[in-house]
């Protein structure tokens, strides 16, 4: 592509020219990823530390215990509680897929440690599965929130945008 676009404008290169055009630019993607996915394991890291240092009652694991817990006594309960357990689990996915993705996106970032060397192959793998997983989360977050919005619960999205509760 390098040395079509090139000839195009009157320019002769060889190949060997025209793969190290391509391989720094490669290399300038490549940097750029490493950097997001750093950022990435930092919210993630504050995240769980957030969790961690939460008061007990709002702590996820709580939420969820007191949701099973919870005895719907109507349909409407029932199905709220289904759709609140399915949400608070789907977060907890969420977190180990970003997890899972984010330790195997830092093996692939160190790849100059000599003791990764052996898994750095796997970790690339997992790290592209990971990867689909969290393409997959979002979708479906994205469905749950448009079938929510425009049914039981209008102004839903509205409000995670300002915080503010209708």
């Amino acid at each position: 592509m390098v040395q079509e676009q090139l000839e195009s404008k009157g320019v002769t290169v060889t190949n060997d020219q025209a793969r190290a055009v391509t391989h720094e630019y490669s290399d300038k993607i490549w940097m750029l990823h490493k950097y997001v996915g750093y950022g990435l394991c930092f919210l993630l890291l504050c995240r769980i530390v957030l969790e961690a240092t939460q008061p007990g009652e709002e702590k996820i694991k709580t939420k969820i215990k007191n949701a099973l817990t919870f005895q719907a006594k109507t349909d409407s309960e029932k199905e709220d509680r289904k759709i609140y357990l399915l949400a608070k689990r789907g977060y907890l996915l969420f977190y180990l897929v970003f997890l899972v993705m984010g330790l195997s996106g830092l093996v692939l970032a160190f790849e100059d440690v000599k003791f990764l060397d052996p898994i750095h192959k796997i970790m690339g793998d997992v790290h592209e599965i990971a990867q689909y997983g969290v393409y997959v989360y979002i979708l479906a977050h994205l469905i749950g929130v448009v079938r929510e919005e425009i049914g039981k619960y209008p102004g839903i999205t509205s409000s995670m945008v300002h915080g503010k509760k209708k």
